[in-house]
């Protein structure tokens, strides 16, 4: 599923507008998801796995809406002039992500067993909603900057 529809995904993403509702909409996915996963503790092996089948598609469509998002706006909000400074954040966040999200996911699931899902996936739908307010700012913020001067020397506002 994520090699047929990648590419697919990934064409949605066409500036900082379009990543960030990408992202936001990735968010909701794994919000679903993970009440999929909550609930299937209380089924029949059969409906189970059907059930578990929905939440691995939905899985899967987070993971391609969140990639595209997330390659989006480390390009369009970087400064051109510093980009190596700003790809190489997003990649130490990137990392850490992925050094530290299974031991907090096993450790949320553990101790909060059911509830741990839906906490999961509140706090991932609550960050991926933040996306779009958090680009425009920066959007803002980066605009603001490439502006040219007034005659004077006083800046803009």
């Amino acid at each position: 599923m994520a090699i047929g529809f990648q590419m697919r995904v990934g064409r949605t993403v066409t500036d900082v507008t379009s990543a960030a509702r990408a992202m936001r909409r990735g968010g909701y996915c794994l919000l679903s998801a993970s009440a999929v996963f909550a609930l299937t503790g209380t089924l029949n092996p059969l409906l189970c796995a059907t059930t578990l089948f929905g939440a691995v598609v939905l899985l899967t469509l987070t993971e391609l809406l969140q990639s595209a998002g997330s390659w989006g706006l480390s390009y369009d909000l970087a400064d051109t002039a510093r980009l190596g400074e700003y790809q190489g954040a997003w990649s130490v966040g990137t990392q850490l992500v992925r050094s530290c999200g299974p031991f907090l996911l096993t450790l949320a699931l553990s101790a909060l067993d059911t509830t741990g899902w839906l906490v999961i996936g509140l706090i991932h739908a609550v960050a991926a909603a933040c996306a779009g307010p958090l680009s425009r700012r920066r959007a803002g913020q980066f605009s603001a900057r490439s502006r040219p001067r007034t005659t004077g020397g006083s800046r803009p506002h």
